[in-house]
């Protein structure tokens, strides 16, 4: 918590350096700073909160399929569930022509 203080309160601190992301928000510390705040003056839905919770507990990436496919790439590894079963008397699942 104690490193958000210089950005959303306008503090200057030695220790803490601002992102370029931050300071991209603006020309002036105070138009920043007041963009900073901004961010999180909306309320996040019960349902936002419920995926990032769920994807937070399975490892899963939340977001669109360009997405996760992305974070998948990066991190190379999956970021999504497999999906469970199949058709096991089609032909194609059980790998015959």
């Amino acid at each position: 918590m104690l490193e958000i203080i210089p950005n959303a309160l306008g503090h200057p601190d030695r220790v803490v350096i601002p992102h370029e992301e931050y300071l991209a928000l603006g020309e002036e510390n105070e138009e920043r700073r007041r963009a900073s705040v901004a961010l999180f003056d909306h309320e996040v839905s019960g349902r936002a909160i419920t995926a990032i919770r769920e994807g937070t507990e399975k490892g899963e990436a939340i977001g669109s399929e360009q997405f996760q496919e992305e974070m998948a790439r990066g991190i190379q590894r999956r970021v999504t569930r497999l999906r469970y079963g199949g058709d096991r008397k089609s032909k194609a699942y059980r790998g015959v022509e």
